[in-house]
């Protein structure tokens, strides 16, 4: 059961970080549409 929980744990933390890199990564790209001139 604590190996089963552990697991579920680290799945839900590596699925969160996606979507919070994924949400970074739609932010950044809107920032950057905003502002074309300044692609780096």
């Amino acid at each position: 059961m604590c190996v089963r929980f552990a697991s579920y744990s680290t799945l839900l933390s590596v699925v969160t970080r996606a979507l919070l890199n994924e949400i970074d990564l739609l932010l950044y790209i809107k920032i950057k549409m905003k502002k074309p001139g300044r692609l780096v």
